[in-house]
């Protein structure tokens, strides 16, 4: 798993090739945000660098996964990239989130710092 920081409630994770986003290796991860939802919503901003071409399917059907545990509160999941087929994933997962009914919000940004303040904006309520 790449590196991931947490501040206020927004965990950052960089993911610099495809096999950073296998499920197996998010456990790290996935624990830091099951113990931060237990003192509220968290947000998630994923980097992901451009040697990342391609999501394999497992992928979104883990995160599919986390967004329906209720004891994970994610709120917000901002998705960096450059990559158009990465960001066509993005908008397919957030489909699929609303049509499961999941109170999470996913969106793709080319750029960090507006994925960032969007993050910590939906986390504030605005």
């Amino acid at each position: 798993m790449s590196a991931f920081i947490h501040h206020a409630g927004v965990f950052t994770v960089r993911y610099e090739a495809p096999d950073d986003l296998s499920p197996a290796r998010q456990r790290e991860l996935e624990g830091a945000l099951r113990a931060a939802s237990l003192v509220g919503p968290v947000g998630i901003v994923f980097v992901v660098g451009a040697g990342v071409k391609v999501v394999d399917p497992a992928v979104p059907a883990y995160w599919l996964g986390l967004t329906g545990d209720d004891l994970i509160r994610i709120a917000a999941m901002a998705i960096v990239t450059g990559n158009p087929g990465v960001s066509i994933a993005t908008r397919g997962f957030s489909v699929a989130n609303t049509l499961r009914d999941r109170p999470v919000q996913v969106k793709p940004f080319p750029d960090e710092a507006a994925a960032q303040a969007w993050v910590a904006g939906v986390l504030s309520g605005g």
